[in-house]
């Protein structure tokens, strides 16, 4: 079967040309000041704040994945690293390059189009890698670990993110409900298989550490981030106005390391190092 035939190159085609179509809205999404845009921006400034911590040398050389409309690459380059982007949707692409041209960073993004799954760079090319919403999207996300993993220097550093299968507001709602999972599956098997556009997919966070670990990295730092919106068979339960303020309080609560909310956010980002080679 010639790779473009193959269930993985099918699936990875649906997801190009989803965030090829739907680039302006992926765009605006960081500007929403409903609930939705408050929880991405917490997300971004707790990627920026982790990579903050890790001390990477000034100028060292960083890779984002999944770049999508570059407002993370814009601060990576500010912080002074030289910034390789890349992102398989060429919409996505070319919007990170516009968004570094604008903001006079232009000399230090290079931008371009390629799959994580296969990345067009030298081993240990790189001291830092950071993969913001990229693994909901992947269908085979070990093999990009691994590749992340191969592009990466010893010692060197990765920040990513899941959409957490463990989140409150999935306990909250019937329909989310992941101890209803097992039975969502063996519907999705019986029924004839539909021609069904790009889906992305929700992680355990012990799942992402596995992955992580089984492809040569040591969990150093992990947090969840957003709280809600919060539904019943569908439907809101809360104005978004009182959403954000009880997103807020919770967030505030997992981040004192409350048991139970410390786990249950929205999207779960870890900070791993690739370990040093045995001598």
């Amino acid at each position: 079967m010639a790779a473009a035939d193959t269930p993985g190159a099918d699936q990875q085609e649906r997801v190009n040309a989803y965030f090829d179509a739907e680039a302006l809205y992926w765009q605006g999404v960081y500007d929403d000041p409903r609930l939705q845009g408050v929880i991405y921006r917490a997300r971004q400034e707790a990627v920026l704040a982790a990579i903050d911590e890790l001390g990477v040398a000034h100028g060292a050389a960083g890779l984002e994945i999944g770049s999508g409309a570059g407002l993370l690459t814009v601060e990576l380059a500010r912080r002074g690293h030289s910034v390789r982007a890349v992102d398989s949707s060429r919409a996505m692409a070319e919007l990170t390059a516009r968004r570094a041209d604008r903001e006079g960073l232009g000399t230090v993004v290079d931008a371009r189009v390629a799959d994580v799954h296969a990345l067009p760079f030298e081993d240990g090319s790189f001291s830092l890698v950071v993969a913001v919403g990229l693994l909901p999207w992947l269908h085979e996300p070990g093999m990009a670990l691994q590749e992340i993993a191969r592009v990466l220097r010893p010692g060197g550093d990765v920040v990513l993110t899941a959409d957490n299968r463990a989140r409150l507001s999935s306990w909250v709602d019937p329909r989310a409900n992941v101890l209803l999972a097992p039975i969502k599956r063996l519907r999705r098997r019986l029924r004839p298989r539909l021609e069904a556009g790009a889906r992305s997919r929700l992680h355990f966070p012990s799942h992402v550490d596995s992955l992580a670990r089984a492809s040569g990295f040591q969990i150093r730092h992990r947090r969840t981030v957003g709280f809600g919106p919060f539904s019943f068979l569908g439907r809101p339960l809360l104005s978004d106005r009182a959403g954000i303020r009880l997103h807020y309080h919770l967030q505030a609560l997992a981040d004192r390391g409350v048991p139970l909310l410390r786990s249950t956010g929205w999207h779960y980002l870890v900070v791993a190092r690739k370990r040093e080679r045995s001598r």
